[in-house]
C-alpha cells in the first residue's frame, strides 16, 4: 500500500481502531476480578453438562435456546474452569459488536463523523461493558443482533442475495443465543415497512423470516411448555411497574449501574432514600440524560427515524411483556435499545457546532470512563462477591460449621467457591419468605438481595431472641454476615 493510501486508511479506519482497542482494554481488564455472581453460576451449571444435555436443559430453566451455553460448553473445554473462561464469549461479542455497530451507524446516517461517534461511546459505555463482563448471553445476542441489522440495511440498498441469506443466519443466531432476539425482526420490519422502497423489500424480507421461523421452530414449543410449567413466577417474583422503569433505563444507557446510587442501594434503601445519599453524581447524570434528550429533538435528522425504532421497540416491547406477564421488568432484556439510544445520541451530538461537540462528547465519554472506573474499583457497584464471603467465614467459623443462606438460591453459588478452596462449610437454604431460623441452629446467617425477601428485617430482628446475638451484622461485599452464638 502506498503512502497515501495507508494515509487514506488511517484517516477512514483510526477512529474505529482506537475506539475498538479502547474497548477491548477495557473489556479484558479485572475479566476475573469478581466473584460469579448467581446468574453467571447458572450459566456454568448448564454448560457443565453435555450438549446433548444442555439442549434439553437450557429451554426448561433460561426460557432460551441453547446456542449460548453450548459455546460456553465449548470454551470451558478449552481453557477449563475459571471466572474469565466463562466470561471470554461475552467479551469477544463486546468487543466485535464496537466496529459492526461503527458500520451500522455509517449505514443508516451516510456519515463518517457519526459513526466515529457512535463507535467511541459504545467502546467506553459502562451499560455495554457490563454485560461484556457478564457470563450470560446479552453481549452475544446483541452482537448477532446489530449484524443482522447491518445485513438488512446492506440488502435493502443493494438487494444481494448474499446479504439476505447474511440477514437469515444472523437473525437465527439471535434468536438461538436469547428469547429476546425476536425483537430484532420486529425492528426489522418496522424499518423495512417504513422504507420508500418498501414495495422492493416485503418479499425478500418475509422469505428471509420464514427461514428463521424455521430453523429457530424446534426450540419454540419447547420454551413455551417451560413457560406456561411456571405459572407466572419464573425465577423471581414479579414487581409492580410504575413507569419510572424507563427513565432508569434511559439513564443506565448514559452511565451503566455504576455511577450514583448502585441496584443495590436502590432495591434496599428504595429508589428516593438512594438518590438522597448520592446527590451529586445523581444530579450529574440526571443533566448527561436530559441534555442528549433535548439535542435529540431539537436536532433530528431523517436518519434518527431507524435509531428511533431501534430504541422504542425493545423498550416498549419489554415494558410491554412485563405488563403482560407478570415477570419482573429488567434493564438488560432492552440492551438491543442501547443501540438506538446511541445512534441518536451520534446523530445529534455530530449536528452541534465543532465547540459545543467536542464540550458534548468530552462530557459523555468523561462520565462514561468515570462509572467505568468504579465498575472497576468501588466494591459496592460489584455483584454479590461469594468467593470472598466464603474465604470470611472460612477464618471466622470452625471446620463443619452450618451457615444459613436468605435467599437460599444463593447457597449454591456459596457451595462451589467453599468446594473450589476445600472450606469444610455446610450451606443451609432458608426460604425466601423466612422470618426467622425456625427450628435450625446454623453458626452464622449471610442475607443478600433484599429485594427478593420480603421478610428479611423480620428474620434479622429474630436474630435478638438468641442471648447476645448481634443484630448489626459485617457487612460483605453484596452479603451481611452474622455470627451467631452457641
Amino acid at each position: 500500500m502506498s503512502t497515501g493510501g495507508a494515509a487514506r486508511a488511517m484517516q477512514t479506519y483510526g477512529p474505529l481502531a482506537v475506539a475498538t482497542i479502547v474497548g477491548a482494554a477495557l473489556r479484558f481488564y479485572g475479566l476475573g476480578t469478581n466473584s460469579l455472581w448467581i446468574d453467571e453460576f447458572g450459566t456454568l451449571s448448564i454448560a457443565s453438562h453435555s450438549t446433548a444435555d444442555i439442549l434439553r436443559i437450557s429451554s426448561s430453566s433460561n426460557f432460551i435456546p441453547p446456542l449460548y451455553f453450548l459455546l460456553v460448553h465449548g470454551v470451558l473445554q478449552v481453557f477449563g474452569e475459571s471466572e474469565v473462561a466463562l466470561r471470554l464469549a461475552s467479551v469477544v461479542a463486546g468487543i466485535c459488536t464496537i466496529p459492526v455497530v461503527w458500520l451500522l451507524t455509517e449505514q443508516i446516517a451516510t456519515s463518517r463523523s457519526t459513526a466515529n461517534i457512535a463507535g467511541a461511546l459504545l467502546a467506553v459505555n459502562p451499560l455495554h461493558l457490563w454485560f461484556s463482563q457478564e457470563a450470560r448471553p446479552y453481549a452475544l445476542l446483541l452482537f448477532f443482533g446489530c449484524c443482522a441489522l447491518l445485513s438488512l440495511k446492506r440488502a435493502m440498498r443493494t438487494q444481494s442475495l448474499r446479504y439476505w441469506i447474511a440477514f437469515s443466519v444472523c437473525s437465527a443466531l439471535a434468536f438461538l443465543t436469547h428469547t429476546t432476539g425476536l425483537i430484532f425482526g420486529v425492528i426489522a420490519w418496522t424499518w423495512a415497512l417504513s422504507s420508500p422502497d418498501r414495495p422492493r423489500v416485503v418479499r425478500p424480507l418475509f422469505a428471509a423470516s420464514l427461514a428463521v421461523g424455521l430453523a429457530c421452530a424446534p426450540f419454540f414449543v419447547p420454551i413455551a411448555r417451560a413457560l406456561a410449567a411456571t405459572h407466572g413466577i419464573y425465577h423471581s417474583a414479579p414487581r409492580s411497574l410504575t413507569g419510572l422503569e424507563v427513565g432508569y433505563t434511559l439513564l443506565t444507557y448514559v452511565t451503566g449501574f455504576s455511577f450514583g446510587p448502585a441496584p443495590r442501594d436502590i432495591q434496599n434503601l428504595g429508589a428516593p432514600a438512594a438518590l438522597r445519599d448520592h446527590p451529586l453524581q445523581s444530579a450529574m447524570a440526571g443533566a448527561a440524560l436530559l441534555g442528549v434528550l433535548v439535542a435529540s429533538v431539537l436536532k433530528r435528522r431523517a436518519a434518527m427515524t431507524c435509531f428511533i425504532a431501534l430504541l422504542g421497540i425493545p423498550l416498549a416491547g419489554i415494558f410491554a411483556l412485563s405488563a403482560l406477564s407478570g415477570k419482573a421488568y429488567n434493564v438488560r432484556y432492552t440492551l438491543p435499545a442501547l443501540i438506538g439510544f446511541l445512534g441518536i445520541v451520534s446523530i445529534a451530538t455530530r449536528a452541534l457546532a465543532p465547540r459545543p461537540r467536542a464540550l458534548a462528547l468530552t462530557a459523555l465519554i468523561g462520565l462514561a470512563l468515570w462509572a467505568d472506573a468504579q465498575w472497576f474499583l468501588v466494591s459496592r457497584y460489584w455483584k454479590e462477591d461469594s468467593r470472598s464471603a466464603v474465604a470470611w467465614l472460612r477464618r471466622k467459623l470452625p471446620p463443619g460449621s452450618t451457615v444459613a443462606v436468605a435467599p437460599g438460591y444463593q447457597a449454591g453459588v456459596l457451595t462451589y467457591y467453599a468446594h473450589r478452596v476445600g472450606a469444610e462449610l455446610v450451606f443451609d437454604s432458608l426460604p425466601d419468605a423466612a422470618r426467622s431460623l425456625g427450628s435450625t441452629h446454623p453458626e452464622a446467617l449471610l442475607v443478600t438481595r433484599m429485594h427478593h425477601l420480603p421478610h428479611w428485617r423480620e428474620l434479622v430482628h429474630s436474630l435478638d431472641a438468641g442471648a447476645g446475638s448481634p443484630r448489626h451484622g459485617v457487612e460483605l461485599v453484596g452479603y451481611r454476615a452474622f455470627l451467631l452464638p452457641r
